[in-house]
């Protein structure tokens, strides 16, 4: 369905009943790459996947963005849908905005699972996000697929998941250039490691081991911050740990969700 959210025409999909689990997508794919981890969860859980602006099949929205204006469009998006009390379930940048929500709407969100997450970016990663805004804002998307794979994938996962990068790589590509560089230059403005104390809903820190974007050393440090948190590493994966090991990411989350 589509719906209106926040000034913005949002796409989103429900399949199986339970307690809600949504489902947030990372920067330059869509809620398409949920779909292998979300086909299990939906047998235990009613699971909301959507298309944050800028992304997918939602509006391209002109205008600077920033996480806790995607925040809020979450925010906005449970109401139409009848939602009260959600677990969030965020990789990458879907779990910078998943932190957001945890903060700024804390009575919203009743268990968390923060994957591949970092609480802030260094200065590197700042001047590495503004040149790749700059970059497909110029040229297009084709300028950051590769690097992106290259630096984001486990080093094996081309070879034996050559269908899976392919329909990664695809989804890349057809990413809008705009919306995309929007969501990065979001990022810069993500200070959130003083406020992980404030999370106060259960919380699972899953991260790939080969991550060298987010490496567990991130969330390791998130850890301690976030009370009571629990952190869990995917062995011979790499940032994008949904779409490498949904199979396992799925199982992980399951046993979280259960366990509370």
């Amino acid at each position: 369905m589509f719906l209106e959210v926040n000034g913005v025409s949002t796409y989103v999909e429900r399949s199986g009943q339970g307690h809600p689990v949504v489902l947030i997508h990372a920067l330059g794919t869509s809620l398409r790459s949920w779909d292998p981890v979300g086909s299990i969860l939906s047998k235990d859980y009613e699971v909301i996947a959507y298309d944050y602006r800028g992304h997918g099949r939602s509006e391209k929205a002109v205008g600077s963005y920033s996480m806790q204006l995607l925040a809020q469009d979450l925010r906005d998006l449970l109401g139409p849908l009848g939602l009260q009390r959600v677990h969030l379930v965020g990789l990458a940048v879907g779990a910078m905005i998943a932190q957001q929500v945890a903060v700024d709407y804390r009575g919203l969100v009743s268990a968390l699972v923060l994957a591949d997450a970092r609480s802030e970016l260094d200065f590197a990663g700042v001047q590495y996000n503004e040149r790749r805004a700059e970059s497909v804002e110029r040229g297009g998307m084709r300028l950051a697929v590769d690097v992106t794979i290259a630096r984001a994938f486990a080093p094996d996962f081309a070879e034996q998941c050559p269908e899976a990068l392919r329909s990664f790589r695809g989804e890349f590509l057809a990413n809008d250039p705009h919306g995309y560089a929007s969501v990065s230059r979001a990022l810069s403005g993500f200070h959130l490691t003083n406020r992980l104390p404030e999370i106060a809903c259960p919380t699972l820190l899953l991260t790939g081991e080969l991550d060298t974007l987010c490496p567990p050393s991130e969330a390791a440090a998130m850890q301690t911050r976030i009370p009571r948190a629990k952190l869990e590493i995917l062995r011979g994966v790499g940032h994008f740990s949904a779409v490498e090991a949904p199979g396992e990411f799925a199982d992980r989350t399951l046993a979280f969700f259960r366990a509370i």
